[in-house]
């Protein structure tokens, strides 16, 4: 599950960038969470919309295949001179060229056969290259919409989930039937430079052709294109957890003094000291090396970032329960990680995709 896990993280920290370039300030990231420009969870209203595009892309492409454009490709093909009818300077050339065209009688060349342009018309053209990799491109997003949504809601039997999942099976099956489409399968070996696509008349005019490339702008051009500078996870998932932490207080009450942070060359968010009150007790919140320490009185609980796992392997597990252990001796002492195992051990807390809420809330009960 490793990818699914930093898949999101890149585009959460692509996201937070973008909101980043528009106003640095900590409550512009939490006005961004609550207006659903900054997404807190893989599984949200956006994956359903796109479902739900994708099967009016399939309608379009379904009238593509039933008549799609074709272009013309002509050959030269040698033929009795009784039948040659269309020579152009080409035909002439080859004719000349070939012996096997030619006959001596009475000591004279005379043409017994002639190169002949053939007109045919063929599937293999731009604009059927650039749908077939459509098609490929919408397959694969969907499976992983589905394996993310999977994995964050493991435990979800409701109805509606179980419709989402379905319509994204059904969808990808009808996709891979209309990938192995003749007029598709001819085009798989021409490469479409997807970066940069070249908008033809067809592209432009034709219905059909231009709602797929209107399709692919509005939702996997940008996403291909715009992508975080950020190369090590640890990053990644220190921005999550510290934004997660952050806006989670602020729906348990606490107001957060405003404050501007900034983001680093590496990409990893650095803030100034902050307080959070929810009007009986004030909570500072300073960043440390590895994370963020929330001081309270004579309490001092350090959550640590950098305690990263995408696997939840037993020997890890323990071996972290092994630490935490340590180091909880000396004071409460929370384990950022990813896993879906909630406790590791006395005040180490595990917060993680799968268990995330019930981890943040219990460490916020905590102070």
């Amino acid at each position: 599950m490793a990818d699914i896990k930093r898949d999101f993280l890149y585009e959460f920290n692509r996201m937070l960038r973008d909101v980043y370039s528009t106003s640095p300030s900590i409550v512009s990231v939490f006005e961004s969470i609550d207006n659903g420009a900054l997404k807190l969870s893989p599984f949200n209203l956006t994956d359903e919309g796109y479902v739900e595009n994708v099967g009016k892309l399939i309608h379009m492409v379904k009238r593509i295949v039933a008549d799609p454009y074709k272009s013309f490709q002509g050959k030269q093909e040698i033929v009795p001179i009784s039948k040659a009818q269309s020579v152009d300077k080409e035909s002439i050339k080859l004719t000349l060229s070939d012996p096997d065209a030619w006959s001596i009688i009475d000591g004279k060349r005379t043409p017994k056969q002639a190169y002949t342009l053939i007109k045919d018309y063929v599937f293999i053209n731009y604009e059927n290259a650039f749908i077939s990799q459509l098609i490929s491109q919408v397959i694969l997003s969907l499976k992983k919409i589905k394996a993310r949504v999977t994995y964050e809601h493991i435990d979800d039997f409701s109805e509606k989930y179980k419709q989402f999942i379905g319509t994204i099976d059904s969808y990808t099956r009808k996709l891979m039937r209309l990938f192995n489409e003749r007029v598709f399968a001819d085009n798989r070996r021409r490469e479409v430079d997807m970066s940069c696509i070249f908008v033809t008349d067809i592209l432009r005019s034709d219905t059909r052709y231009h709602f797929c490339y209107r399709f692919f702008c509005e939702y996997l051009k940008n996403n291909g294109t715009k992508s975080t500078v950020v190369k090590d996870f640890r990053v990644l998932y220190h921005n999550f957890a510290l934004v997660k932490i952050l806006y989670s207080l602020t729906k348990h009450g606490y107001v957060i003094s405003d404050s501007e942070y900034y983001i680093s060359t590496s990409g990893k968010i650095f803030i100034d000291t902050l307080y959070a009150n929810n009007g009986n007790k004030e909570v500072v919140i300073s960043q440390t090396k590895k994370g963020i320490s929330l001081s309270y009185e004579d309490k001092c609980i350090v959550v640590d970032f950098s305690k990263v796992m995408l696997h939840s392997n037993d020997g890890i597990l323990s071996d972290y329960r092994l630490k935490a252990s340590k180091v909880d001796e000396k004071r409460n002492y929370y384990v950022a990680y990813l896993s879906s195992s909630t406790h590791l051990t006395g005040g180490a807390l595990g917060i993680g995709y799968k268990n995330v809420e019930k981890a943040i809330n219990e460490l916020i009960d905590s102070l």
